[in-house]
């Protein structure tokens, strides 16, 4: 099939192809090439090459490609997606007419893409319906059924009635093509459906002399004529080439009819040959030569049947000639195409002789990667066995001076037991043994005495006993704790009560100042231990007549509790060891009260164990006094 008549046959079906409204601008393309050099605006520049090309889609599409091609570069260099979109889609119309679908099919698809990142549904349409008639030329119809449904899907989303109209028109022709008469039908007659509701008389023609030229194939002459008329009434005067085609198609069906009608045969070739003089007048009036070839093709067969052998070979010798021009332009185009062809197939082996070597060094690239990240992960393994083993060495060291303050701490346990606990059980047992080998020299006095002596070495060696199980369980991690809110002004009255009698023995005041309705959140068993263990830090060290007060107050995050005493007091240095197991201080009470120191080293674990703070302000011979703070319960629960 010759360029020319591919053009005609498909011309009705490709209006929408390309944005058809350039070529049909009133514009000449002398015109245009003047806004071109006169236009410096990229936008529009782009606008004028699209529209030149499209000027040149069926009259010299080789000529019109350069400018496709040019809209093409301007467009991508300025990132116009729309610019993009529209020339794909002109070059894509070139290749379809010059024959060469594998690159008009590719340009379409590059259309579409473009289009569906604009989501231009119109855009998206007319490259569906495009891909549709690409795919019809190579005789993959699945595929070209595929997009001109997609496109008349979108079309009818959209309202876009004459796009639709287009699209029914395609796959009515593609049907027709496959001689699926039915199918073909039923597509015409929705085309002429909706011609008829949007009054397009045009459009409507075409879908009367496509219908009549099927039923001409099913040899239904009578109706086939019926709708050559009907298509005759509702075309334009302009509308030259459907109206010649028309004539053609009802001379064919004429001269069908004379051939199967002997009575009146020679009526019938009479009426075949009018309409096809009036078909060869109007195509050589416009010039289309493959119509008017075909006119006189069909004069030569109803002429020779009606033994006019001289105007018959008249008619033959036409329409040779014609053929000829056009197949010249025909063979033109084949060697274009198979020269094309050629190239491309040239082009592929080179690319894929460029895809070896790409493939050859990639692997080298890969190789030399693969050796670099297997160094590196030998590099990164060797540090981490360093990192490793200087960590377990770290860890090694640390858990050894663990070790060693264990063993100190157990010297210091045992210290305690060897001279804390050996003086008051020494006094107790003399006493015992006093009273046991003496008793009857012993007066009542002496006795209440010696039981007075005994109760104080109890009491002493009984709170020794305490500190030291405290402590035992707390190194082994054995005390509950379960802090929760509680009175502290009722906390501190429980820890009063026992040491009262120590207090009163010294004449010691315990003065307290704490609000009644001041709570502290703490393990209510270790508050009392701390402020217990202080107390009697106090008691101990402060001289009879003395005063010990307890004062409390609070912030927005801690309850903060102060114990003062009228005391000894401590020096410096006492005070910055005073809380170090290993640190002896050799002080005895006022009183000569024994003193392990303990019961402070308690109390400073089980402050740091509710996550608060334990400090001392002291100075010799003015007292000291110990603050405590214990955080609220929000912000415990915030640590």
């Amino acid at each position: 099939m010759n360029i020319l008549h591919k053009i005609n046959k498909w011309i009705i079906c490709l209006i929408i192809i390309g944005n058809l409204a350039y070529s049909q601008n009133s514009e000449s393309i002398a015109t245009l090439k003047i806004k071109l050099q006169k236009t410096t605006e990229d936008t529009t520049r782009i606008n004028v090459l699209n529209r030149l090309a499209s000027s040149y889609f069926y009259t010299n599409p080789k000529a019109g490609i350069p400018y496709g091609e040019r809209a093409l570069k301007l467009a991508t260099k300025i990132n116009w997606k729309k610019g993009i979109a529209l020339s794909y889609n002109h070059l894509g119309v070139f290749q379809w007419v010059l024959t060469d679908y594998s690159k008009a099919i590719n340009y379409f698809y590059l259309s579409l893409s473009s289009y569906e990142k604009l989501k231009d549904q119109n855009g998206i349409s007319e490259a569906y319906n495009n891909l549709g008639l690409a795919y019809v030329e190579i005789k993959k119809n699945d595929q070209a059924f595929k997009y001109f449904n997609k496109a008349f899907e979108i079309n009818k989303r959209t309202g876009n009635k004459v796009s639709m109209v287009y699209n029914l028109n395609n796959i009515a022709t593609a049907y027709y093509n496959q001689k699926n008469y039915a199918k073909a039908l039923e597509y015409y007659t929705k085309s002429k459906d909706l011609n008829l509701l949007m009054h397009d008389l045009n459009g409507l023609g075409y879908c009367y002399s496509k219908i009549g030229k099927i039923y001409s194939d099913q040899k239904n002459y009578a109706k086939s004529l019926d709708y050559f008329e009907k298509a005759l009434k509702s075309y334009d005067k302009n509308q030259t080439y459907n109206i010649g085609n028309n004539y053609i198609e009802m001379g064919i069906v004429y001269y069908k009819m004379a051939l199967e009608n002997s009575n009146n045969k020679k009526q019938l070739l009479a009426q075949s040959v009018q309409y096809l003089n009036n078909a060869a007048h109007l195509f050589t009036e416009t010039g289309i030569l493959d119509r008017l070839s075909i006119c006189y093709l069909e004069l030569y067969k109803t002429k020779k049947e009606q033994g006019n052998f001289v105007e018959a070979l008249n008619s033959f010798d036409k329409h040779n000639a014609i053929k000829d021009s056009l197949f010249s332009n025909e063979s033109q185009n084949k060697l274009t195409n198979l020269q094309s062809k050629r190239e491309i197939d040239l082009r592929d082996k080179q690319i894929e002789i460029q895809k070896l070597k790409i493939n050859n060094d990639s692997r080298k690239v890969y190789l030399l990667v693969t050796i670099t990240i297997s160094i590196a992960i030998l590099f990164i393994l060797f540090f981490w066995l360093y990192i490793s083993k200087r960590n377990r060495n770290e860890l090694l060291l640390n858990k050894n001076e663990e070790i060693s303050n264990i063993n100190k701490q157990k010297d210091k346990f045992f210290s305690i037991i060897a001279h804390d606990l050996r003086g008051p059980f020494n006094g107790f047992l003399g006493l015992t043994e006093l009273l046991a080998e003496e008793i009857d020299d012993i007066d009542k006095e002496e006795i209440q005495f010696a039981a007075i002596n005994m109760r104080s070495s109890a009491t002493n060696l009984n709170r020794l006993l305490e500190n030291l199980l405290e402590w035992s369980r707390m190194e082994q991690g054995l005390i509950p704790f379960s802090p929760q809110e509680s009175n502290l002004g009722e906390v501190v009255k429980e820890c009063i009560a026992p040491l009262q009698d120590a207090a009163n023995k010294k004449v010691i005041t315990i003065e307290t100042i704490i609000d009644q309705n001041l709570k502290i959140f703490a393990d209510h068993h270790i508050l009392q231990s701390v402020i217990r263990n202080i107390l009697s830090n106090a008691l101990k060290f402060t001289p009879k007549k003395g005063m010990v007060k307890i004062h409390a107050l609070e912030d927005q995050k801690n309850t903060i509790i102060s114990i003062a005493d009228s005391g000894i007091g401590m020096n410096t240095k006492m005070i910055e060891n005073i809380f170090q197991l290993d640190f002896k201080t050799n002080r005895r009470g006022t009183d000569d009260e024994p003193s392990a120191g303990l019961g402070l080293i308690l109390c400073k674990e089980f402050v740091e164990k509710h996550s608060g703070k334990i400090w001392i302000e002291s100075e010799e011979g003015k007292g000291s006094t110990f603050n405590f703070s214990f955080p609220k319960n929000h912000m415990i629960n915030a640590i």
